[in-house]
């Protein structure tokens, strides 16, 4: 998704300018682990989530990328924000994370700066499989609570 902070014309929104000579970008999003692209992985899994930036073709080194999970929030604020990291010089932007079980829909954004455009990726499916470990507290006929973890 492409957008401009200011309001702007087609024929300026054509050009790949906004409004103040703002250049539009994009951001595209990919989900690895292992080195792979996935859509599934089971919990406590470590996934990689890799933004690329690039504005008529190059990559814009300079900014931020929020990280967030939109199943959580579509506005991708407060706790749906996973994490935030800054562009490299090849203008890709990645953090680690190990995500709990469910269904996650991860989208990353780039903040944008006085020379670019803030920009969103599509959104990319993540389903963590798995179950979270419990504790279950039994009581002895004696009346002393037992802890078993199951």
């Amino acid at each position: 998704m492409r957008y401009c902070s200011y309001l702007i014309l087609a024929a300026i929104a054509a050009s790949n300018i906004c409004a103040f000579g703002v250049a539009i970008t994009t951001t595209t999003l990919t989900v690895t682990s292992g080195g792979a692209s996935i859509t599934s992985v089971p919990l406590g899994a470590a996934v990689t989530l890799t933004a690329a930036v690039a504005s008529t073709g190059a990559s814009i080194s300079s900014g931020t990328v929020n990280f967030c999970d939109a199943a959580i929030s579509t506005s991708c604020s407060g706790l749906a924000v996973i994490g935030t990291a800054q562009l490299t010089s090849s203008g890709t932007a990645s953090i680690i994370v190990r995500l709990g079980v469910g269904s996650h829909s991860l989208r990353a954004i780039f903040a944008g700066t006085s020379a670019y455009s803030g920009s969103s990726s599509s959104t990319s499916a993540l389903a963590v499989t798995g179950k979270y470990a419990s504790v279950t507290t039994i009581s002895s006929s004696a009346g002393t609570p037992l802890a078993y973890m199951a």
